[in-house]
């Protein structure tokens, strides 16, 4: 993770990328561990402008973070999208719900 992190720092988004796909990368893992490499490769694929790839793999972190140490759910939410209910259902757009005014 650190070499693709010196990857996006010189602009070599791509590059990080590839260096993120190992066989770790695997969206059925949980833990920690998994989370933080899943939020990697999402905000990698997010500078190589591949936002739904992003946003899935935000949400693939967002369910393999079990002690909530990242804020995955939270990215993929500023991206236009949530999580369905159950474990890897899917997306669907991001709205305000009752009573939230995003002008606030």
């Amino acid at each position: 993770m650190v070499a693709a992190g010196a990857r996006q720092d010189l602009g070599q988004f791509d590059a990080a990328v590839v260096l993120l796909q190992t066989p770790e990368l695997d969206a059925s893992r949980t833990g920690t561990a998994a989370a933080r490499l899943f939020y990697a490769y999402a905000d990698a694929l997010l500078a190589a402008g591949r936002t739904d790839d992003a946003v899935r793999w935000f949400l693939s972190a967002a369910s393999a973070d079990e002690d909530g140490e990242t804020d995955a759910e939270e990215r993929a939410a500023e991206l236009g999208t949530r999580p369905v209910q159950g474990n890897n259902a899917g997306t669907v757009p991001f709205e305000e719900g009752p009573g939230e005014d995003e002008s606030q």
